[in-house]
């Protein structure tokens, strides 16, 4: 595609080409306990190459290829109902991704570094519960908590130290109840209102002065909602 909106003179491509992967991918699915547990881990490997990067440039970004770069890692996932009605729920995941050569001219990543972005570490947990109520009404409540751990930011296009994007955390509620094909849910998220960071980028045309800008999860959020299914 072309890069759009970019003023000369900040060393531009004037298009990106395409990127191209091939995914391996191994692992097991296990059912337990009269199938009222679940359990499934997977290992992967991922060859890229001409990978797309944002590259940040006196306040304005682009799209550049970024070379050849691998991923590996490992997933799992957990389910248990113990009793009746109730779900226990757990993921998590661990992610090595980094460069396997050198980014081409205008771009300052080396063979090794880390992928723009991507946490090393990722985990959740959940917990539900549903309950008959009286007139074919039904009951719910839940909880969930997420991580995501520290990323390194996009690379840059002078020599230098990239930043650290700190890891953040999140706590989910919900509630509700369930009539025929209707469901009303009240909800909160992020309860504790973190200020997690998902991006951050240079405003200037120098990449290490103030100000820099940051992206931020969504705060404290209460609502009701309504759904019907058909």
């Amino acid at each position: 595609g072309p890069s759009v909106g970019v003023p000369p003179g900040l060393g531009a491509p004037l298009t990106f080409g395409p990127d191209k992967l091939v995914s391996y991918e191994l692992g097991f699915k296990s059912t337990v306990l009269e199938r009222r547990m679940t359990f499934d881990v997977a290992a992967f490997y991922i060859d890229w190459s001409q990978i797309q990067l944002t590259v940040n440039a006196g306040g304005f970004g682009f799209l550049g290829n970024g070379g050849k770069a691998k991923s590996q890692g490992l997933e799992a996932a957990w389910q248990f109902a113990p009793v009746r009605g109730l779900m226990l729920s757990a993921n998590a995941s661990w992610t090595d991704p980094k460069l396997a050569a050198d980014t081409q001219a205008g771009l300052f990543g080396y063979k090794g570094d880390r992928l723009p972005y991507v946490p090393k570490w990722n985990a959740s947990l959940g917990v539900d519960y549903d309950f008959p109520l009286a007139s074919g009404w039904s009951g719910f409540v839940g909880a969930s908590y997420r991580f995501i751990g520290s990323r390194a930011s996009d690379f840059r296009a002078v020599p230098g130290p990239r930043k650290e994007v700190p890891s953040y955390d999140g706590i989910d509620l919900r509630a509700g109840v369930n009539y025929a094909n209707w469901t009303i849910k009240a909800y909160v998220k992020n309860l504790t209102d973190e200020r997690g960071i998902t991006a951050i980028a240079p405003q200037t045309t120098d990449p290490d002065a103030n100000p820099f800008s940051a992206a931020y999860v969504p705060p404290r959020t209460v609502g009701i909602s309504a759904s019907v299914d058909f």
